[in-house]
C-alpha cells in the first residue's frame, strides 16, 4: 500500500478517507468515500450542485459563478473545482446531500476501494544498470614495436582485462572505423557491447568517455495503445514517457479481426507499417521532451501480446487463430530496430520479450517479471484486462495461464454510449438509493459524452445495489413509477444517467439492458477463466493470497464494485493491488539489467498455458457466471447478505417515502 498523503473527513457523518494522489479532486474523494454529493455534470463545474463548505485544512480551488462572494468568504466551494493539498475537514450542506444515516445503513461502514498504483521495481533503484547493450570505457596501451597486435585484438584484450568480457567479435562497420577512432581518442575510447546467449559483439567504438550518453527505450505494443519510456542506460534514470493510440485500430479493434486482415493480400505489410508508424510517433515525443539524440539510443525492448508481437515483427499470424493455435516463435533474436522501419540508427538493437502461447504474449511475461510473482511463495492471481483478458496464477514453484476473449465492452465496444477512457468519459458512478439519482465523475471533469469501462462497472454495481436491476441484469420495471430515470427506450428498458442538456450529446446518456448484457458476458468470461485455471491445479479462489490488476483499465476500478458484479472473486480488498502498465515496466527492467532478460525467458518457459477453447469445464463456468454476481452465491456470501439486506431496507424506505413519477 502506498504511503498516505492526506486524510479528508466529511461532516456531519464523520466519514474519513485516505488520499494518495497529490492535488486529488475533492468530488472524486467523496465518490471513493461513499459520500453522496449532488453532481449531474460529471465534475465540469456547470451544474453547481456539488457545493461543500471547507471547515479546515489545505486545498486549492477555482472560483465559480455558482458561488457568491459571500459564500466564498464563508468557505463554500464546488467539490469538483477543489483539489486536496493537505488534511481536510469538509461539511456537505443539506442542499448538496441526502439523508446520510440511511445511506450509511445501505452502504455499510466500509469504504469503497479504488486502487492506488503499486510502485514496482523499487529494489532496483540503488542497483547500477547492467543492460543487454552496454557502454564500457577503456584506456588502451598504444602499440609499439614490441606490442603490435591488431587494433581489434588490443580492444578485446582491454575488455577482458577490465571487465572480464571474453571472446568478443566486432561488427564490420565498427572495424572499418576502429583505427581512426582509437587514434583520435588517444587510445581512450568507449565500446558499446552486446552480451547475450549468442556471444559478445562490439557494436560501436567512440573516442573519449561517453558512458553517460547511453539511452534505452521500453515499448509496450498494446492492441489499443502503444506506450514508450526513455531511460538513461548508465544511471537508470526515467526520462520521459509517451503514448498514442495504435494506428492498427482502424483495421480492427481486437486481435482476431487484425489476424483476419493480415492474411489478406498485402494486409500484414499494412498492419506492420501502421504499428511502426505509431511507435515512431511516440518515440518522437520522448525525444522532443528530453533532447536526447536518436544515435545515443543503444537498444530497445518491446513487449506485446503474441499477435501484436508477430504483427510488428512482420510475421504471418494466421496459425495463431486456427487450431491447434500455434505461434511462429516464443523466443526472438536480437535485431536492428531499423529493420522494422523504426526511426533509429542501424546500430540500435531491438529485443522482443518472450511469448508463452498463441494468446499469452510478451506483455504478460513482462508483467510477471515486473510484479515478481515468480519469486515469491504467495499464490498470486495476475490479470491484464483489456480487449483480451490474460490471466496468470501461480508462485515461484509453478504458473498457469489462459487468455479469455473479454470482448470490447471494457473499452467501450458494444455499449450504446461506451467509449475509451478519454476526456468526457464517465469513470465513476454512485446512485443515491433514496431518490435513485446518480452522482458521477468524468475524466478531465468535463461534461459527459460517454462512459468507459470502470464507469460501467460502477454503474451496474450501483444499479444492482439500489435494486434497479435484478441479478440477471434486467430492470425492475415497476420502479419506473418511482423515478423518471427508468424508462422504456427505443432499444428496450434503460436508466438515464445524464440529461442531454447536461452533456456534450444531443440525446440523453443512458445505460441499456443490452449494455448490461454485454458487460455481464465480459465479466463472466474473465471470472470463468480464473476459475478454470484454479480448478486445473486443484485450488479455489479462497486459496488466492494476492490479486494484481494490470493495464490502464484497472486505474480507477473500484474493488468492491468489481466484486459486486462478479468480475473479481470475493476476497479482502487489501489483497488486491493495481499494477499499472506492468508490460512497460517489465520492458524497462529488461532494458536496464541483462540478467532480467534471461529471467524473462525463464518465466516464459515456466508458464503452462491452458487453451480455454478446448477446456471441458470452461463453458460450464462461463454460463454459471452470467449472473450478478454469480449463480453460485455461496462464492459471494457477503454480497448475498448485502443484497438481501438492501432489498429489505429499500422496500421499507420506499413505503415510508413514496415518490411520484415526475
Amino acid at each position: 500500500m502506498p504511503k498516505t498523503k492526506h486524510t479528508v473527513r466529511f461532516m456531519p457523518d464523520g466519514v474519513s478517507v485516505d488520499v494518495f494522489a497529490e492535488a486529488e479532486n475533492l468530488l472524486r474523494v467523496a465518490l471513493v468515500a461513499g459520500v453522496h454529493v449532488n453532481a449531474s455534470c460529471g465534475g465540469s463545474g456547470t451544474c453547481g450542485k456539488c457545493k461543500v463548505k471547507i471547515l479546515e485544512g489545505e486545498y486549492e480551488a477555482d472560483r465559480s459563478a455558482k458561488i457568491s462572494d459571500e459564500q466564498w468568504e464563508e468557505g463554500y466551494r464546488l467539490a469538483c473545482r477543489t483539489r486536496v493539498t493537505g488534511d481536510l475537514v469538509v461539511e456537505v450542506p443539506i442542499e448538496s446531500r441526502h439523508e446520510k444515516g440511511v445511506l450509511a445503513r445501505l452502504r455499510g461502514t466500509g469504504q469503497d476501494h479504488v486502487l492506488a498504483e503499486k510502485h514496482w521495481g523499487a529494489e532496483y533503484e540503488t542497483v547500477p544498470p547492467e543492460p543487454l547493450v552496454r557502454k564500457y570505457f577503456l584506456e588502451l596501451t598504444p602499440p609499439s614495436e614490441g606490442d603490435n597486435i591488431s587494433d581489434m585484438g588490443r580492444l578485446a584484450q582491454a575488455l577482458k582485462r577490465d571487465y572480464r568480457i571474453d571472446q568478443v567479435l566486432g561488427e564490420m562497420e565498427m572495424i572499418r572505423s576502429l583505427p581512426k577512432v582509437l587514434r583520435e581518442g588517444e587510445w581512450k575510447v568507449t565500446a558499446t557491447v552486446l552480451t547475450g546467449r549468442c556471444g559478445n559483439r562490439i557494436l560501436r567504438v567512440e573516442p573519449g568517455d561517453t558512458r553517460k550518453n547511453a539511452y534505452a527505450l521500453a515499448v509496450d505494443i498494446g492492441t489499443t495503445t502503444i506506450h514508450a519510456q526513455l531511460v538513461n542506460a548508465f544511471t537508470g534514470e526515467k526520462l520521459a514517457k509517451a503514448a498514442e493510440y495504435n494506428a492498427q485500430m482502424s483495421m480492427g479493434e481486437d486481435v482476431i479481426t487484425r489476424i483476419v486482415h493480415a492474411i489478406k493480400p498485402g494486409g500484414l505489410e499494412i498492419l506492420q507499417k501502421r504499428a511502426v508508424k505509431t511507435v515512431n510517433e511516440v518515440l518522437k515525443e520522448v525525444f522532443d521532451k528530453t533532447g536526447v539524440l536518436r544515435e545515443e539510443v543503444t537498444h530497445l525492448v518491446l513487449g506485446g501480446n503474441t499477435t501484436m508481437t508477430q504483427l510488428i515483427l512482420g510475421i504471418y499470424p494466421r496459425y495463431i487463430r486456427e487450431a491447434p493455435y500455434v505461434p511462429a516463435a516464443n523466443l526472438f533474436p536480437v535485431f536492428p530496430a531499423s529493420e522494422l522501419g523504426i526511426e533509429l540508427t542501424p546500430r540500435t538493437l531491438a529485443y522482443a520479450m518472450p511469448c508463452v502461447a498463441s494468446y499469452v504474449g510478451g506483455d504478460i511475461t513482462a508483467g510477471v517479471l515486473a510484479t515478481q510473482m515468480h519469486l515469491h511463495d504467495e499464490l498470486t492471481l495476475f490479470m491484464d484486462v483489456g480487449t483480451n483478458g490474460e490471466i496468470v496464477i501461480g508462485n515461484k514453484d509453478w504458473m498457469v495461464s489462459a487468455s479469455a476473449s473479454a470482448g470490447p465492452a471494457f473499452e467501450g465496444g458494444g455499449v450504446k454510449f461506451g467509449m475509451r477512457a478519454s476526456y468526457g468519459a464517465i469513470e465513476q458512478v454512485r446512485i443515491n438509493p433514496l431518490d435513485l439519482e446518480p452522482m458521477f465523475m468524468t475524466i478531465g471533469q468535463q461534461k459527459p459524452k460517454g462512459i468507459c469501462g470502470s464507469g460501467m462497472i460502477d454503474c451496474i454495481a450501483e444499479l444492482q445495489q439500489c435494486g434497479l436491476i435484478s441479478q440477471n441484469g434486467k430492470f425492475n420495471r415497476e420502479l419506473s413509477g418511482v423515478t423518471w430515470r427508468i424508462r422504456e427506450g427505443e432499444g428496450g428498458w434503460e436508466y438515464v444517467l445524464c440529461k442531454a442538456e447536461d452533456s456534450q450529446l444531443e440525446e440523453d446518456l443512458t445505460i441499456t439492458e443490452p449494455d448490461i448484457d454485454n458487460l455481464i458476458r465480459t465479466k463472466a468470461s474473465i471470472y470463468a477463466a480464473c476459475s478454470v485455471l484454479l480448478k486445473s491445479v486443484g485450488l479455489h479462489f479462497g486459496d488466492v493470497q494476492k490479486i494484481i490488476i494490470a493495464g490502464g483499465f484497472g486505474q480507477y476500478i473500484d474493488v468492491e464494485k468489481a466484486m459486486t458484479i462478479g468480475l473479481l472473486p470475493e476476497v479482502e480488498p487489501s489483497k488486491v493491488s493495481y499494477g499499472g502498465n506492468t508490460s512497460l515496466e517489465g520492458c524497462r527492467i529488461a532494458c536496464l539489467w541483462s540478467g532480467k532478460v534471461a529471467e524473462a525467458e525463464q518465466i516464459g518457459s515456466m508458464i503452462t498455458n491452458i487453451e480455454l477453447s478446448v477446456s471441458r469445464i470452461y463453458m460450464e463456468e462461463y454460463v454459471a457466471a452470467l449472473f450478478l454476481p454469480h449463480t453460485r452465491m455461496e462464492e459471494f456470501p457477503l454480497r448475498a447478505k448485502k443484497l438481501e439486506e438492501t432489498n429489505k431496507l429499500l422496500g421499507e424506505i420506499r413505503r415510508a417515502h413514496p415518490q411520484e413519477n415526475p
